[in-house]
């Protein structure tokens, strides 16, 4: 019998903290409200490959100034599906890529009080396959 090369808890992957947003504004616009809180630095990442569907989606990256955690802001619409097909109804999501920190609940708050958004809800971690979307992100 051949020799395991990793245990299972050297293969165990876990999914990033996922927010959905809804919003009536576009991608840019909500990039620049957020940087009008004054507590995230944007940038604007290369548009991020869709493992499932194909096609790309546009994206930003967020990086808060005090406890320097990292985001990622994605159009869930890209040029061929939905990133995270389960929550269509999302125009974006906010994925924190940060191991070492968890989104707290000040900075949740924070965007959640946006004019330009409809909706912010904690989002379920996706099933294989599309989990593979979120995992690339780390």
């Amino acid at each position: 019998m051949a020799e395991l090369l990793f245990s299972t808890e050297e293969l165990s992957i876990v999914c990033p903290d996922i927010i959905g947003l809804a919003s009536n504004v576009r991608f840019y616009k909500l990039a620049w409200n957020i940087q009008q809180l004054r507590i995230f630095e944007v940038s604007q990442l290369d548009d991020i490959p869709n493992e499932v569907n194909g096609g790309d989606h546009a994206a930003y990256g967020l990086k808060h100034l005090d406890d320097q955690t990292e985001f990622i802001l994605i159009k869930n619409k890209g040029t061929q599906g939905y990133y995270y097909k389960r929550y269509k109804n999302l125009d974006y999501l906010l994925v924190c890529t940060d191991e070492d920190h968890l989104p707290n609940n000040e900075i949740i708050t924070t965007i959640k009080a946006l004019d330009c958004l409809s909706l912010c809800m904690s989002l379920e971690a996706p099933n294989a396959p599309e989990d593979l979307n979120f995992i690339q992100l780390l």
